[in-house]
């Protein structure tokens, strides 16, 4: 989102086809919140958006909600870097009767919010 608003080019790693589970900030809190009440014994839980898009899918929301294209340079994936990252927070359904709400691209739009209040603050 910051290469979009500010035209700064983005380094991607890889071919971009890489997905990954994107966590709303908000899921997290809630989950951490919910988890503070659970019983002793609760073992762990996996908290997340619990559906994955590739990297490309998301600069392409980004694309889509700032108006701009962000430029990508390219660069070579990294030792070790995973294919797929998807949470599993069914674990966290049922213990913390916690689940996530938000898509992802709703939760662009909020952080593009975030960050516009953001900057129009740090230039008054």
């Amino acid at each position: 989102m910051h290469s979009a608003l500010r035209g700064d080019p983005l380094r991607l790693f890889g071919d971009g086809h890489q997905r990954r589970d994107f966590t709303y900030i908000d899921h997290a809190v809630a989950a951490t919140i919910a988890a503070a009440g659970a019983p002793p014994d609760t073992s762990i839980v996996n908290v997340g958006g619990g559906t994955n898009a590739s990297l490309i899918d998301v600069i392409n929301i980004a694309n889509s909600l700032t108006g701009r294209e962000i430029q990508l340079q390219a660069a070579t994936a990294r030792n070790g870097d995973v294919l797929t990252t998807r949470a599993d927070s069914r674990r966290a359904q049922s213990t913390l009767e916690w689940q996530p709400t938000v898509d992802l691209a709703t939760g662009m739009h909020a952080q593009l919010q975030a960050l516009t209040a953001s900057a129009q603050r740090a230039t008054v």
